[in-house]
């Protein structure tokens, strides 16, 4: 047999007491009728019959009436019981869920009671603080708050402010912090700190206020946040525009937005509305229950029943009454814990579903229906499972990417719900559910089943985590480890990452290359070691500075040191660092450039800057030197032609005349050098003449030097000037035939074609990717100082003795390679040698063949206009053209000489002009003249101009381009050839 319900009990156990009030009452009325019977016997003897009679009639009446109201009456109390009794296992039950929610709540929750002591202190929140619940429980909230807040939370002050604030919010029921979500941070036993967000809340009791907090660890998603920050920034503009009434919520239920549209719809303002609870606008309605007054004056509920009695033509009204406070106080707690399960519903981040017994959905937040994009109406009432991805498919991810659904899935998701029928529970279940645009959701969840007070289940609890951004946050990651390691894989530059200690924890391929070390040799090993050893010192405080001041001041400024190889080989590099952290431990990122090559064409350029100022300089005084030479050659081969033989004057003026022309050449060279001289150039194979110098070097230097060769006959042809071609190899080999001049060795030349791409270019900063011809010659000799190997190509430096040299060797060299479009470049080391590399463009062009050399003086008899600003160059001029039998007509100013052509064109045959003269150039003269009469043939000479070359002259319709000094031989040639090229 079932134990009957306390209900039953007490509306049996009422009997006997209600059957005992009958009886009293019968007793009480019979005492009476008797008391009244003796006094109308007394009084009225004679009617005591008739009144006695009815006396008991009306007592027997009574009697039965008494009887069924005692029936009546236990009735309404027994259902009063039973209603109580109802009322209380809703309160437990509801109590459990309670619990169950909280225990399982993935966010920690706190309850405070109306003195500020914690009376809740769920497992998330041991998690989360590392604090257990036995040692919250109990104790003031603002003295555990203090053993995990932040550092700067530990003061008197701020323990007093945060007692006061809790208290204030007791008293009062309201806050500032209230329904605000609040973040912070919580420091744990081991010392590592989280970010939390933290929201407060009232609860009402019939006692009082009590407070609730949840809290969230927010650490791994702050970095999101901060992420949408901008993208929120966007989305208020894009509300504060739109056409419908928009506004927000907190917590608490207070607006904290309202639209210019929500100002329309409603007729409240921003500024009336903000910071207002949302019943404003959201009507609630209340009922009212009886109250009863108590004799002491104090109030008290109570719930009334009315029944009505018929008395003959009479209606009595029985009224029933009870003190309800109690159940008032049961109802009122089971409402309190309802609101408490709705704001946690309600105020939660994560989605959460209730379901009932059969699976279906009954109470889903507002969270989860943001989440799949239905509204309640569409969700409530519907099977839990058909929200979620019910076939098979590829479905496209709220992260974007695909999601293939296979059988397997299913298959899984069915172990799943076994473990939960079997455990109650399931936490960590990883699934997907379908949003109402047809794209799937990822979630993780955790499960409960709901039971009522008998042990059976009634329903389920979800509590879903959205793992979208998770996944996308998990995607960019990847995708960012990804690039990152490809970057750093692929890069040129050496990238190394060390932490505040200097120790290597990462070293991509290009540093293995760089240094010379595995990455399992480097890692762990201190960073300095890839410095040389001077820079120590300066890397160590550089690395303890920028762990001191947490930024790096060498972030965005790259600076240049000395790596050092593992052969202990250093060399230039460049180095850009900068900082990071992860878990808060400091890194470095050095990325470092090998600047070998930069430095050699930065010389490079620094070299030709110089050559290019010298040479500058060169041909600066070459006009008027020249023009010098010109007087004194001529005037000496005049007076040699007047004496005879075997003089002792003819000898002195032959002597003068030899002194000169190595003055003339002497000038050559440092035109070469300038890249300022005016020799022809044509198509010419480099292979002959270097065979030809080496026969004239063979005869010159010792036996002792072994000379090897090793030239491509079919390499190719340059264009280039012969003669400049042969002086560049009897430099360079004299040079390295004195360096081995007293040791011997080997000089090895070799000749060969190259192809340079657009990437082997760039050591050669003056060249454009093709094909060369590359002339290299080799010694064995001393090499080179390190400390003089940049002024090798200066003019008139030298290293030789007094009288050995003029220091002009290299230097022609130099010029003579960057006129004809190349480049040359060195590379010794002291005992081991030296060798020079030149490149020279190469070209299709089939060679020109010579002509033979004119020996004799040729002579004519035509009219010369000559032009020269110098007094000495014209009577020179005018003497040697009519000592060769030509008319000539002398001008020392070149305004003078067009009047004199203009007043007689043709009268004149031929035109000589010096380029560089005051009031009109050579070449402006010829422009004039030839304007006047363009058949005229016209000579231009010059001692050095940058302003006219010969293609320029050949262009204007100059006949002849010829440099100063001229000796008489080359001004018959010029002039006869002038003159013969004329049409017949």
């Amino acid at each position: 047999m079932s134990r009957p319900s306390k209900a039953a009990a007490a509306s049996f156990s009422i009997r006997p007491y209600m059957f005992a009030a009958a009886v009293v009452w019968t007793v009480y009325n019979w005492a009476f009728a008797m008391f009244a019977l003796k006094q109308l016997l007394n009084e009225f003897p004679a009617a005591a019959n008739r009144i006695l009679l009815l006396i008991l009639a009306g007592q027997c009446l009574l009697w039965l009436l008494g009887m069924g109201g005692i029936g009546l009456v236990s009735r309404v109390i027994k259902r009063r019981f039973a209603e109580q009794r109802k009322s209380e296992a809703a309160l437990q039950e509801s109590e459990e869920k309670f619990r169950t929610i909280i225990e399982q709540s993935t966010d920690g929750v706190i309850l405070l009671d109306e003195q500020g002591v914690i009376i809740e202190w769920n497992q998330a929140q041991e998690q989360l603080t590392g604090l257990a619940r036995e040692q919250a429980l109990g104790k003031p909230f603002w003295e555990i708050q203090l053993q995990f807040a932040e550092m700067e939370m530990e003061t008197p002050e701020q323990h007093e402010h945060l007692k006061r604030v809790i208290l204030d919010a007791i008293a009062s029921g309201t806050s500032p912090y209230f329904g605000r979500a609040m973040q912070g941070v919580v420091r744990q036993k081991n010392g590592r700190q989280k970010i939390i967000q933290k929201t407060f809340f009232p609860i009402k009791t019939g006692r009082g206020i009590r407070l609730g907090s949840t809290i969230r660890d927010v650490t791994e998603q702050k970095q999101s946040e901060d992420a949408l920050k901008q993208s929120e920034e966007r989305l208020r503009s894009f509300m504060e525009r739109a056409n419908d009434a928009i506004f927000i919520c907190d917590s608490r239920g207070l607006i904290l937005f309202w639209n210019r549209k929500a100002e329309e719809f409603y007729g409240y303002t921003a500024d009336e509305i903000l910071g207002k609870p949302n019943s404003i606008i959201v009507p609630q309605r209340f009922r009212a229950e009886g109250i009863g007054e108590h004799k002491d004056g104090h109030e008290f509920n109570l719930e009334a029943s009315t029944a009505i009695l018929h008395q003959g033509n009479e209606k009595l009204a029985v009224v029933i009454t009870r003190d309800i406070t109690e159940r008032k106080r049961y109802e009122s707690e089971l409402r309190e814990a309802k609101e408490q399960l709705d704001k946690f519903l309600e105020n939660s981040i994560d989605p959460i579903i209730i379901a009932d017994g059969t699976g279906h959905v009954v109470n889903p937040n507002k969270a989860f229906l943001d989440m799949i994009g239905y509204t309640e109406e569409e969700v409530l009432g519907k099977p839990l499972y058909s929200l979620s991805v019910t076939e098979t498919g590829v479905y496209e991810s709220t992260t974007g990417e695909q999601v293939t659904i296979s059988e397997d899935f299913f298959k899984e998701n069915i172990s799943w719900i076994e473990q939960l029928i079997e455990k109650g529970g399931i936490s960590g279940w990883q699934s997907y559910y379908m949003h109402k645009s047809h794209t799937v959701v990822p979630i993780t969840q955790n499960i409960i089943e709901i039971g009522n007070n008998r042990g059976e289940a009634i329903g389920s609890f979800s509590i879903i985590r959205d793992l979208t951004e998770q996944r996308k946050a998990e995607a960019e990651l990847r995708v960012s480890e990804e690039r990152s390691r490809a970057i750093a894989e692929s890069s040129i530059d050496a990238i190394i990452t060390a932490d505040t200690q200097s120790k290597v924890t990462f070293c991509n391929p290009a540093a293995e290359r760089m240094f010379g070390y595995s990455a399992e040799e480097l890692i762990g090993q201190p960073g300095n070691m890839l410095v040389a050893e001077r820079f120590r010192d300066q890397d160590r405080a550089g690395y303890q500075h920028v762990a001191q001041e947490n930024r790096s001041r060498l972030a965005g400024s790259p600076v240049e040191a000395c790596g050092l190889k593992k052969d202990n080989q250093e060399f230039p590099i460049e180095v850009s660092v900068i900082t990071y952290k992860i878990d808060d431990k400091l890194y470095f990122t050095s990325t470092i450039h090998d600047i070998t090559e930069r430095k050699k064409m930065e010389e490079q350029i620094r070299q030709s800057q110089k050559m290019e100022a010298i040479g500058t300089l060169a041909g600066g005084i070459a006009h008027d030197f020249n023009n010098i030479l010109a007087a004194i050659i001529g005037f000496t081969e005049m007076s040699v032609q007047k004496l005879e033989e075997n003089t002792s004057l003819r000898r002195n003026l032959e002597q003068v005349l030899k002194s000169s022309y190595r003055a003339r050449d002497l000038v050559k060279q440092i035109l070469t050098f300038s890249r300022k001289s005016f020799e022809e150039r044509k198509p010419v194979e480099i292979s002959p003449i270097i065979k030809e110098a080496l026969k004239l070097l063979r005869a010159s230097i010792p036996t002792t030097i072994d000379i090897k060769v090793n030239i491509n006959g079919t390499a190719g042809m340059v264009n280039a000037d012969p003669t400049q071609i042969h002086q560049v190899l009897m430099n360079l080999c004299t040079n390295a035939a004195h360096a081995m001049s007293d040791t011997g060795g080997v000089l090895d030349i070799s000749l060969c074609p190259v192809f340079l791409d657009a990437r082997e270019i760039t050591s050669y900063p003056e060249l454009q990717p093709g094909a060369y011809l590359q002339l290299t010659i080799r010694d064995s000799g001393a090499g080179i100082d390190p400390a003089i190997i940049d002024r090798i190509f200066e003019p008139f430096f030298t290293t030789k003795e007094v009288g050995q040299g003029t220091g002009m060797g290299l230097a022609v060299v130099h010029g003579i390679v960057k006129s004809h479009g190349g480049a040359i470049t060195v590379n010794s080391k002291p005992g081991k040698g030296t060798t020079f590399q030149i490149l020279l463009p190469k070209v299709e062009e089939k060679k020109e063949e010579t002509k033979d050399e004119i020996t004799t003086i040729p002579k004519g008899t035509e009219c010369i206009l000559y032009i020269d600003d110098e007094d000495a160059l014209v009577d020179l001029g005018q003497e040697m053209l009519e000592s060769l039998g030509y008319r000539v007509t002398a001008k020392n100013n070149s305004v003078e000489a067009l009047a004199a052509f203009k007043t007689d064109p043709h009268g004149f045959d031929i035109v000589i002009t010096d380029q560089t003269m005051p009031a009109m150039t050579g070449f402006d003269l010829t422009k004039q003249i030839m304007h006047i009469r363009p058949d005229i043939p016209v000579i231009l000479c010059t001692g050095h101009s940058d302003q006219v070359t010969r293609e320029m002259a050949r262009d204007a319709g100059i006949r002849e381009f010829v440099m100063k000094p001229m000796t008489i031989q080359t001004l018959a040639e010029t002039v006869r050839s002038a003159l013969d090229s004329r049409p017949s």
